[in-house]
């Protein structure tokens, strides 16, 4: 039975186009460390995730960034969100919270925040 609403969720996903699983491109991949590397600022012992989402939006991207770091000895989960332009070497904003970007079958990206 979970196998049924395995494929068919994964059917639902492919279906609508929205969400693809693919290696990063150089410029992608410049915005994602860009976007570490100002969270890592306020952050201690950051993991990322090794999957993040991108919305594109000509040559602007925001970057959607699931991680842990350290909090009063503990692992917490934050969300990093972050925008870059001119090919990902600009930085325009980024925001760290508590939580974690979670995704719904239909590709929208959802927030989920973290309880203490």
């Amino acid at each position: 039975m979970k196998n049924v609403a395995l494929i068919a969720a994964s059917a639902a996903l492919l279906a609508t186009g929205t969400a693809s699983a693919r290696t990063s491109s150089d410029v992608e991949f410049r915005g994602y460390n860009e976007c570490l590397a100002a969270a890592k600022q306020e952050s201690n012992g950051l993991v990322a995730g090794r999957t993040y989402l991108i919305e594109r939006n000509g040559g602007d991207a925001e970057y959607f960034i699931n991680a842990t770091r350290w909090e009063e000895g503990v692992r917490n989960y934050v969300r990093i969100n972050c925008q870059t332009t001119a090919r990902g070497q600009r930085l325009v904003s980024a925001n760290i919270a508590e939580g974690q970007f979670t995704t719904d079958p239909t590709g929208r990206v959802l927030i989920e925040v973290a309880g203490k």
